[in-house]
């Protein structure tokens, strides 16, 4: 019995021809989308402008811990005494002045593994102290002068002051204009080369 290599080359030019059709066919689409893309140019503009914060917002705590509540609380209302004292020497207006209610957290005895048992050893309260004012230099200032009250022996937590910028939404239309006038030239600097 002879074999008919013919038929089984047959097919296999056959489909090679129409792997080529289909791959000129998908080719060309390419080029052509390649071309249509090169048509169009997306330009982008941009705008600076320098701004400075208007607005600070600068928050500090007192915490103290102590066997009752009472002995706690006691405590931590001289220290609460001491930080609003310093705000009010310091020209800080109650009016721009928040203060949060006292927070308490029962404190348990811890083995030496690192497990806390049921066994309670007193508590712990946190007054939470946050200015916020126009006055920016002013708060900043202040601010880097925290450490008076820890030389008065209150267990101050300060954060730093918050920045902010408050006008942003009249800024942003003039800086749109700015940045969209960018665009255009650009756009007409593109054209023209």
């Amino acid at each position: 019995m002879t074999s008919r290599p013919f038929p089984q080359l047959f097919a296999g030019m056959v489909a090679l021809a129409l792997g080529l059709v289909v791959g000129s066919a998908l080719t060309a689409g390419a080029v052509k989308n390649i071309r249509r893309g090169a048509d169009a140019i997306e330009v982008t503009g941009s705008a600076r402008r320098p701004i400075r914060s208007d607005f600070v917002v600068w928050r500090l705590s007192a915490t103290t811990q102590g066997g009752s509540l009472a002995d706690a609380n006691a405590e931590l209302t001289q220290h609460s005494q001491r930080i609003r004292a310093f705000l009010r020497a310091s020209g800080v207006a109650d009016s721009t002045l928040t203060i949060t209610p006292v927070q308490t957290e029962p404190v348990y005895r811890m083995l030496e593994s690192g497990s806390i048992t049921g066994d309670l050893m007193g508590h712990r309260l946190t007054q939470r102290f946050e200015v916020r004012s126009s006055d920016v230099a002013g708060i900043t200032a202040l601010s880097q002068r925290a450490g008076d009250l820890i030389n008065q022996g209150v267990p101050l937590v300060s954060g730093a002051p918050e920045y902010l910028y408050t006008r942003l939404a009249e800024v942003r239309t003039a800086m749109l204009a700015e940045a969209t006038e960018d665009a255009k030239r650009r756009a007409d600097a593109i054209a023209r080369s």
